[in-house]
């Protein structure tokens, strides 16, 4: 499983809590070719006041609160597999485009949906993750994304 990555979606509901003070992951050497595209759209979103940079930076595991991010256990596996090395894992994110849920971020309130992800798409936000499965050796991808609120149903659910 060291060659799977799981990619799911960041979510509107965000928390200012720091769940994995001694975590952190530097994704941006992993993806060097193309990590431009997310450190120039990263200063685009702070000019914009898109991200709050007077917040404090914390995990992406720890900022999301949402649906998914909520499932009791959820967060605790996601922590675990990543420090297994078992399963390497990405969010898109509608400010930072792909982030690791070991990544220090700021409070943001964007979503992922009309002019912004058209910017995305435009400036190249698939090479990035292109990149970082080549990296990586990287071959199998498993896309999680809530396809009409159906994690609100999911509720409940535990993971052991």
């Amino acid at each position: 499983m060291k060659d799977t990555l799981v990619v799911f979606q960041c979510c509107k509901k965000k928390q200012d809590v720091e769940l994995y003070p001694d975590d952190e992951f530097d994704f941006m050497a992993s993806i060097p070719r193309t990590s431009w595209i997310l450190k120039d759209s990263e200063k685009r979103f702070i000019s914009k006041g898109a991200i709050d940079t007077s917040s404090h930076p914390i995990t992406a595991l720890s900022r999301y609160n949402g649906y998914f991010y909520a499932f009791p256990g959820v967060r605790t596996r996601i922590a675990k597999e990543i420090r297994h090395g078992s399963c390497q894992f990405l969010i898109m994110s509608a400010s930072y485009g792909f982030v690791h849920p070991f990544q220090k971020i700021y409070k943001y309130e964007k979503q992922m949906k009309g002019e912004t992800t058209r910017y995305w798409l435009k400036i190249g936000l698939p090479k990035v993750l292109e990149e970082f499965i080549v990296t990586s050796g990287i071959m199998r991808v498993w896309l999680l994304f809530d396809i009409c609120g159906l994690s609100k149903n999911l509720r409940g659910c535990k993971l052991d």
